[in-house]
């Protein structure tokens, strides 16, 4: 949530500045898929002066569960379980290339 934040300042400092030079915008796929990521987390109907933890956070909370194993869930959680998804199956793939 402190990387939304710090963006959203970015963002409110070029728009007060009146700075509108899009050429420092960086539209890469990992930029655009990032941006997306923090929107798809935040909850835009949230008032960010009464509840600015909700307005940055309140729909990640929705969309990830935190199961009973755990006490809690971030993004840190989020990409070790897909490291270790993917690491499953890449020693499932070696296993398999290995039998033949």
């Amino acid at each position: 949530c402190l990387a939304v934040c710090k963006i959203l300042r970015y963002i409110r400092i070029k728009r007060l500045s009146g700075d509108t030079d899009t050429t420092s915008l960086c539209l890469t796929s990992s930029c655009i898929s990032l941006a997306s990521t923090l929107l798809n987390n935040m909850n835009l109907d949230a008032d960010p002066g009464e509840d600015f933890y909700e307005c940055v956070c309140g729909s990640f909370e929705l969309e990830h569960l935190i199961l009973d194993d755990r006490s809690r869930i971030d993004s840190f959680d989020l990409l070790s379980d897909a490291n270790n998804l993917e690491l499953r199956r890449m020693l499932d793939v070696g296993e398999r290339r290995k039998c033949k």
